[in-house]
């Protein structure tokens, strides 16, 4: 049975962190076709990944892959974009609060 030929890409691996185990992660590229993985999550360390958000190369480090456990690494622009869009959201008033309101009013 003649091998599986191997995609290879020109661009940095998308990375996307795995649990296998309760005490076991690794690091797997997920772009179409790509067998990659770092079996280790230390090994990701100083690695180049795609960002999930945008697609800009981003440099995992040490804070990112041994601290922050996110699934899938972000750059820090959509790391920022994201809070703002949170903060925006909790500074709207919700209808019930609107209906209070003007409950006091009357």
């Amino acid at each position: 049975m003649p091998a599986k030929p191997k995609m290879i890409h020109n661009s940095p691996h998308k990375y996307e962190r795995i649990e296998r185990k309760s005490d076991h992660v690794v690091y797997k590229c997920m772009l179409p076709g790509c067998p990659h993985f770092l079996p280790y999550e230390e090994l990701a360390i100083g690695r180049i990944s795609l960002c999930w958000g945008c697609g800009a190369e981003v440099e995992l480090d040490r804070e990112m892959v041994m601290h922050n456990h996110r699934k899938r690494p972000k750059c820090q622009k959509c790391i920022d974009e994201r809070k703002e869009r949170i903060l925006a959201l909790r500074t709207i008033p919700m209808e019930d609060e609107l209906e209070e309101e003007e409950s006091y009013e009357e």
